[in-house]
C-alpha cells in the first residue's frame, strides 16, 4: 500500500513510473536493514554513555537510577544489591536528610522518602518545607511543625515503620503506640496558634522531650521489625530474614531469584527464600497445589508447588516462612521462568538432609586444647556419615586443611551454632 502510495505520488509529480518504481524498491530494501542499524547505533551511544557514568561517577549514576524505578519494588531491589556490590553506601529513608527522590550527600546515596509506601511527593515537600527551620527534634515536634492535613496518621505510620524516624528518640514501637495521642496534642497546638491563642504550660508534659513521650512498651524484635519495613518500603531494607543463615546455607544454594534467568529448561536448582504469597488453587483431579512466591535478597520467583508435595508440606508453605526448595526450572512458551518444587525443607531440614560436607575454619592464634575437647565433644553428640572438614589459618591466611576421619557428623543448626561458638572457629558452613 506504501509502494503504491509512493508511485503514484511520485509521477504526479514528473517522475516516470518505472524510476519511481526502481527507487522504492531500493527504500524497501534499505528497510530491512536501516532502521535496526540507527536503532542500534543510538542504544550504542546510551549504553556508552551510561556506562562511562556509573565507572566514573557511580554514587550519582545509581541514585538517578533507584529513583527511575523507584516505584518498582523488584528492580529497586536489584539495585541496591548492585550499590552493595559496588561498595557503595545507600543511607536508610530518614525524615531528617532523605528529599523526594534519592539523592547524594558527602558520597553516601540518601534514600528518598517517596519510595516508602503511601508516601507522595506532596507530603514528602511537606516534610522538606518544615525541616527548613532546622532538624526535626523528636516526633513530637515533627507533628507539631508538619501538616498533619498531609500527612496523615498512615503516613507517619509507615514513616515510622520504615525507619525513616529512627534518628529520633525513641523505638519504633514506642512511636507507634504513642502516636495518635502526640497527634491529638500537636493538632490542637497548630489549632490554637493559627487562631493565635497561647497558653502557657499547654505541653509542659511533653516539654522534656524524648523518651518521656512515651509508653514503656518493648522494642519489636528483629522478625517484626523487617516485616514492618516490608510493609511500608516493599521489602526490609536493614535486614533480611534469611542474613542468619546465609553464610550457612551458601554452599547448599544453587541459585537466586536473579541468576534463574540464565539456567536451562529442566535444570536442577536449590532456592532459599522467605514465603510473601502461596496462591491455593485445585488441580484436574481436585486435589490442593499452590503457586508461591518466594522472596530473596535480590527479588522474587515463583514456585509451583504440586498436589502430591503440597500434601505433606502444606504447613512449611505458608505466607512469611523461611524456605529452601530443591526442585528444577521451567521455562516453557517463552513466559517468566519458574521452579517445579520436588522438596520443601526448612532452613535445619535442608543442612540435615542436603549438606554433605561441613567446613570449620579454625584460627591458630586463638585455637586451644580445650577448644579441641570442645569439638569432640559436640562431634561425638552429634554424630552421623557427613564429612567434617578443618581449615587452619594463620595470620589471616588459610595453611592447610584436614579431614576428620572416623568422625562422621550429623548437621542441623543446633549443631552449627554450638561449633561457631567455640573459641578460635571464624566461621562454619556446609556444601552438599
Amino acid at each position: 500500500r506504501q509502494g503504491e502510495s509512493f508511485i503514484s505520488g511520485a509521477v504526479e509529480r514528473g517522475i516516470p513510473e518505472k524510476k519511481a518504481k526502481k527507487i522504492f524498491q531500493l527504500i524497501e530494501y534499505f528497510s530491512g536493514y536501516g532502521f535496526n542499524k540507527s536503532h542500534s547505533a543510538a542504544y550504542a551511544m546510551i549504553s556508552m554513555r551510561t556506562a562511562y557514568l556509573k565507572a566514573h561517577y557511580p554514587a550519582a549514576f545509581m541514585a538517578a537510577a533507584m529513583t527511575s524505578d523507584m516505584r518498582d519494588t523488584n528492580r529497586l531491589i536489584v539495585l541496591l544489591e548492585e550499590c552493595r556490590s559496588l561498595g557503595l553506601t545507600v543511607a536508610p529513608p530518614d525524615i531528617n536528610r532523605g528529599g523526594v527522590s534519592f539523592g547524594l550527600v558527602d558520597g553516601e546515596i540518601t534514600y528518598g522518602l517517596a519510595a516508602i509506601k503511601n508516601i507522595g511527593e506532596k507530603a514528602v515537600i511537606k516534610v522538606i518545607e518544615a525541616r527548613e527551620e532546622g532538624p526535626f527534634t523528636d516526633i513530637y515536634d515533627f507533628c507539631e511543625r508538619v501538616d498533619l492535613r498531609v500527612l496523615n496518621k498512615r503516613v507517619l505510620e509507615n514513616l515510622i515503620q520504615s525507619g525513616a524516624m529512627d534518628s529520633l528518640p525513641g523505638t519504633r514501637s514506642q512511636m507507634m503506640v504513642s502516636l495518635e495521642r502526640i497527634m491529638a496534642q500537636a493538632q490542637k497546638k497548630q489549632t490554637e496558634k493559627n487562631k493565635g491563642q497561647t497558653f502557657f504550660g499547654f505541653d509542659e508534659a511533653l516539654s522534656n522531650r524524648g523518651i518521656d513521650l512515651f509508653e514503656d512498651v518493648p522494642a519489636w524484635d528483629e522478625s517484626e521489625r523487617l516485616h514492618r519495613e516490608k510493609e511500608s518500603l516493599g521489602f526490609s531494607f536493614s535486614g533480611h530474614p534469611l542474613d542468619q543463615y546465609l553464610g550457612v546455607l551458601g554452599g547448599i544454594i544453587s541459585i537466586d531469584s536473579c541468576s534463574m534467568a540464565g539456567k536451562k529448561d529442566r535444570a536442577h536448582v536449590v532456592l532459599a527464600g522467605l514465603i510473601t504469597e502461596s496462591r491455593e488453587i485445585l488441580d484436574r483431579r481436585g486435589n490442593q497445589m499452590s503457586f508461591v512466591t518466594v522472596e530473596d535478597f535480590n527479588g522474587t520467583c515463583e514456585v509451583v508447588v504440586f498436589s502430591s508435595l503440597y500434601g505433606t508440606r502444606k504447613e512449611r508453605l505458608q505466607k512469611d516462612n523461611l524456605v529452601v526448595i530443591s526442585g528444577k526450572i521451567s521455562a516453557k512458551d517463552r513466559s517468566e521462568k519458574k521452579i517445579i518444587a520436588d522438596k520443601a525443607y526448612s532452613i535445619d531440614e535442608a543442612i540435615r538432609y542436603l549438606a554433605r560436607k561441613i567446613h570449620l575454619t579454625l584460627n591458630v592464634e586463638d585455637f586451644g586444647e580445650n577448644d579441641l575437647q570442645g569439638i569432640k565433644k559436640i562431634v561425638h553428640r552429634f554424630s552421623g556419615n557427613k564429612e567434617l572438614i578443618f581449615h587452619w589459618k594463620n595470620n589471616g591466611n588459610e595453611t592447610y586443611t584436614i579431614l576428620a576421619r572416623g568422625c562422621g557428623v550429623s548437621p542441623g543448626l543446633e549443631m552449627l551454632q554450638e561449633l561457631g561458638n567455640v573459641t578460635g572457629v571464624e566461621n562454619v558452613e556446609v556444601s552438599s
